[in-house]
């Protein structure tokens, strides 16, 4: 977290106040931690899953504009993924949840979005943003062929 906003204090942070939503987006994704029952943890993951969708959505649109340098996309993308990676491993952690079919479901939903930032940044490194494209639709669950 501390490169996000060491990130957005410098020159490649993007202008129209992108880096405040950026931030709040993983705030309140971070801060979504479920404590209690399983209902509470998968909305908890959940949240966070959506939170995650939208920050990479906001990420690769902003890329994609000229809005944003690749640098700080790139920057985005790792703190959205590390988020991602703690959530997994959090539910992997609770193998009674994990066994359940909503359990497995989010697993399956956390590594298939992960797998797309990862693509993404990948992506972005490249300045191939036909790859960006494609990896939107998919984040939307509208894939378009390669």
């Amino acid at each position: 977290m501390e490169d996000v906003f060491r990130t957005v204090s410098d020159r490649t942070a993007p202008a129209h106040g992108a880096e405040l939503m950026l931030l709040s987006v993983l705030v309140a994704a971070l801060c979504g931690g479920g404590c209690g029952g399983s209902e509470q943890t998968l909305s908890a993951h959940r949240q966070a899953l959506t939170s995650s969708t939208a920050t990479a959505t906001m990420i690769g649109d902003a890329w994609l504009s000229g809005t944003v340098s690749a640098t700080y996309a790139r920057t985005g993308f790792e703190a959205t993924a590390r988020l991602l990676g703690e959530r997994q491993t959090e539910l992997s952690n609770d193998l009674p949840l994990l066994a359940t079919r909503e359990g497995a479901a989010m697993s399956d939903a956390e590594e298939h979005v992960s797998r797309i930032v990862a693509s993404m940044a990948d992506a972005i490194g490249r300045a191939d943003s036909a790859a960006v494209r494609r990896d939107l639709d998919a984040l939307h669950g509208h894939p378009t062929p390669p």
